[in-house]
């Protein structure tokens, strides 16, 4: 539909520009590091006060100043976007309004989950099956078919890879604040001996939960 192209677009915006954000500042802290004087506060208040006033060689003041105006100007535009998809998100269809809700309602997901998964997936009615919606976002393992054998491998990494991204950072986050994907994870993990296998299907089975709960048009449960 063209309002969920529309928030599409804005949410994959202000993902690139978060991405940015995020390089801009290990560019800074590169620089600091050869002084060794990189600092957990640096991009507070504080931080950036002590920045403009800490002593650098010339061309390496040079390049942090610059970066500073980088940074500011990628903020300033992040600021724009956010407030542009809280003001886009007042014109929402209803179904979109109470999908929000649902999603909201499972551990690990917050707003920009909730974001990302809507805008990418739009309406769960269209895919067919659970297996269709994970092989959207790349989280289906591929396999590898011969005369003797079948061969499992990585997952195929089609599909959405800001949507896998997503998933991947929930499904931790779902890890560390629920008991239930807590004891998903580590049944995973004792079968497989590998974290990201591990955590990679605990978000299959998320993203299983959220199309199952948008489809069905209920919050989550810890039996869900």
């Amino acid at each position: 539909s063209p309002y969920i192209k529309g928030y599409r677009n804005l949410v994959r915006m202000r993902c690139k520009i978060q991405g940015r954000i995020t390089s801009v500042k290990v560019r800074m802290r590169n620089v600091l590091a050869r002084y060794n004087r990189d600092r957990s506060d640096l991009f507070t208040k504080e931080g950036r006060n002590w920045l403009a006033q800490t002593s650098l060689g010339e061309t390496d003041r040079f390049k942090i100043d610059l970066l500073v105006e980088e940074l500011s100007m990628y903020e300033n535009q992040l600021d724009r976007v956010e407030k542009k998809i809280r003001e886009y998100a007042k014109k929402a269809p209803i179904r979109i309004v109470e999908a929000r809700e649902i999603l909201r309602t499972i551990p690990g997901v917050g707003e920009v989950t909730t974001d990302v998964v809507l805008s990418e997936l739009g309406d769960v009615n269209r895919f067919v099956s659970q297996k269709n919606v994970c092989s959207y976002a790349g989280l289906v393992p591929g396999y590898r078919q011969s005369a003797e054998k079948e061969t499992n491998l990585p997952i195929s990494k089609d599909g959405s890879k800001l949507l896998r991204w997503v998933l991947v950072e929930a499904a931790w986050c779902a890890v560390q604040y629920s008991q239930k994907w807590r004891h998903i994870y580590e049944s995973r993990l004792e079968r497989t001996r590998n974290k990201k296998k591990a955590i990679v299907a605990v978000a299959r089975k998320l993203l299983c939960v959220m199309t199952a709960l948008l489809r069905r048009g209920c919050k989550y449960s810890v039996t869900a």
